[in-house]
C-alpha cells in the first residue's frame, strides 16, 4: 500500500542507486540552501542509503546536517508505494538515456522535475508530464525553489489529462 506523507511539508523523491552520475551529491548544497531559506520539505531517496553512497555524498550529507531533510528508503522491490503520494519526482542526473521512471511517475500521476538529458525534452517536456531544467546546479536550485514557492505550478502536470500510451512508449 502507498506510503502516506504528512501534509505540512513538500515531499519529493528520487528513485536511483546512489551513483555519481545520478546527481544525488550535487543536490546536497542545493538542499542545504533551501533548508537555510526556511522551506519545509523532505527529499525521499529510494534506491540507496548512506551505506552504499559515494564518499563525497556521505561527507556532504554530514557537513550540511541534512538528517531532517532527507529520508533514505534503501533498495525497494516496490518503489511505487513511495512515489505515489509525493508532490514531485526529482531526477537530477548528469546523464540519462530513456528512464522508465518517467512513464512510471506519469502513470502514478506524479509530476517530474528532471535535468536536461538525452531524452528528457522528448519524454517529459513534450509530453507535458513535468519540467525540464538545464543540467546545472543553479538551474536545478531555481526550478526546485520556484516549485517550493508555488507548488500549484505542478497542478497541470499531476492531472492525468493524457493517458500513457503503450504504443508510443
Amino acid at each position: 500500500s502507498p506510503v502516506v506523507y504528512d501534509d505540512d511539508k513538500f515531499h519529493f523523491a528520487t528513485v536511483a542507486r546512489l551513483g555519481n552520475e545520478k546527481g544525488h551529491t550535487r543536490m546536497l548544497p542545493i538542499i542545504n540552501e533551501l533548508k537555510e531559506k526556511g522551506y519545509a520539505f523532505t527529499w525521499h531517496i529510494i534506491g540507496g542509503d548512506l551505506t552504499n553512497a559515494p564518499t563525497e555524498f556521505v561527507q556532504a550529507f554530514h557537513k550540511y546536517k541534512l538528517d531532517e531533510q532527507i529520508v533514505f528508503h534503501g533498495n525497494q522491490n516496490n518503489p511505487y508505494r513511495f512515489i505515489k503520494n509525493v508532490n514531485l519526482l526529482l531526477i537530477p542526473s548528469y546523464h540519462e538515456a530513456a528512464p522508465m521512471v518517467y512513464a512510471e511517475a506519469h502513470c502514478l500521476g506524479v509530476p517530474i522535475l528532471t535535468t536536461k538529458t538525452l531524452s528528457a525534452v522528448e519524454m517529459v517536456e513534450n509530453e507535458e508530464i513535468g519540467i525540464v531544467c538545464d543540467n546545472n546546479d543553479i538551474s536545478i536550485r531555481d526550478a526546485l525553489e520556484s516549485i517550493l514557492l508555488d507548488p500549484s505550478i505542478l497542478s497541470k502536470y499531476s492531472v492525468m489529462s493524457k493517458q500513457p500510451d503503450n504504443k508510443k512508449a
